[in-house]
């Protein structure tokens, strides 16, 4: 997209920005991330590797184990939360101006069959 190759977030992967969303702001331990997201271990530290390079993430160990780590949304991080937000409302108003309300309505249902009938 080209407001983010503009934006300070430009060398972030897809790959990585699926970490965000499964994080949903919080912090996340390294395992549920590989886990929960159907890919390696290995994959899942690359991208999180990647994300610390950029200043988006940091790692914790856990107080009780300190060989899990719980990987915490740095405030860069939060900057890339807002920005990806604000490009997802970008793309639903385009949406609805292409599709109307009701197609838009019917589109967010469909898509949402979709996600919870793949492991993209």
């Amino acid at each position: 997209d080209e407001a983010q190759k503009k934006s300070e977030f430009a060398n972030v992967r897809p790959s990585d920005q699926r970490i965000f969303g499964f994080m949903r702001g919080n912090p996340t331990q390294l395992s549920d991330i590989h886990a929960s997201l159907g890919i390696s271990r290995q994959a899942a530290q690359q991208s999180i590797a990647r994300l610390r390079e950029l200043g988006l993430v940091e790692l914790r160990s856990m107080p009780d184990n300190a060989r899990d780590k719980v990987v915490h949304i740095t405030a860069k991080g939060q900057r890339l939360r807002a920005f990806a937000a604000e490009q997802i409302r970008r793309i639903e108003r385009d949406c609805e101006k292409a599709i109307g309300v009701k197609g838009l309505k019917t589109l967010r249902e469909l898509l949402k069959q979709l996600n919870s009938s793949t492991s993209f």
